[in-house]
Parts: C-alpha cells; sequence; structure tokens
C-alpha cells in the first residue's frame, strides 16, 4: 500500500496533475458550455429524455449537494438554483438552470481552469457565481 502523504503530495504536484488522461480532452469525457446549455435546457422542456426522466433529472439538480458555487451569485430567496459541478484537478466547472420568480429561466454553465491544485478554491466558486450572475442579468436587461 502507498505512503498516503506520498499518494496526496502526487495529487497536488502541478507536474503530476498535467499528465493526468482525466485532464486531456483528446481521451476523456470532454463537453463545451454551449452544448451543456443546450442540453440542460432540452431537460427543462421534457425534450432531452422523456417527462419523467427529465423531471427526475430536474428533481436531482435541485437537490445538489455542493450549491456553493453556482448558487453564490443568486443569494436571493425567491430564485431556484438547480446545478452540477465538475471538478478534477485544476478545473472547477458548474452548470445549471437559475429560475425567477417571474416565470424567467436561464441554463448557465461557467468552466474554469486554475494553475494551482488546492481542493479548496472558494475565491474560484465565488466567481463562478459572479460570473453566472453578470451573464444571466445581461440576458434578464436585453429581453
Amino acid at each position: 500500500m502507498a505512503d498516503q502523504s506520498a499518494v496526496t503530495q502526487a495529487c497536488t504536484d502541478p507536474e503530476v496533475v498535467a499528465r493526468l488522461s482525466a485532464l486531456d480532452p483528446a481521451v476523456g469525457n470532454r463537453s463545451t458550455p454551449r452544448e451543456m446549455t443546450r442540453l440542460l435546457a432540452m431537460i427543462w422542456r421534457d425534450e432531452a429524455a422523456g417527462a419523467a426522466s427529465c423531471a427526475a433529472i430536474r428533481r436531482l439538480m435541485a437537490l445538489q449537494v455542493w450549491p456553493h458555487r453556482l448558487a453564490s451569485g443568486f443569494p436571493f430567496d425567491d430564485v431556484a438554483v438547480s446545478g452540477k459541478t465538475g471538478t478534477l484537478p485544476t478545473l472547477r466547472n458548474e452548470v445549471g438552470v437559475v429560475e425567477y420568480p417571474d416565470g424567467g429561466r436561464y441554463a448557465v454553465a461557467v468552466f474554469t481552469r486554475s494553475f494551482g491544485t488546492a481542493q479548496n478554491q472558494p475565491r474560484a466558486d465565488a466567481a463562478i457565481g459572479a460570473a453566472a450572475r453578470m451573464a444571466i442579468d445581461q440576458l434578464r436587461t436585453h429581453i
């Protein structure tokens, strides 16, 4: 069994992290913010699958375990945020749907990459919420 401190050090070593196949778009799973917001729109319109399946996905996204990223940009009791995180070393991505009491619904995706490998990056998490809020505010003022 490997020494736990050696494993932890390897996971935070930028040179080791840079070689992870999970971070190589040529071999790992990948998507774009545009593709993700299109998928979310299809889920919210019951077009991605049957209505019951789409409703189940929406319910699960509303119960997100780590809502601090996207929801940080929408600290209002009457605004619902449903989301899904995507986190790998150096990557912090968040996709979701923000629903306003006036019926406005907005699919949003914020993808980030950092040089740091720290698991806890509260400034990066807050930046995700801020970027989502700025984008949606722009959409809401130009409708």
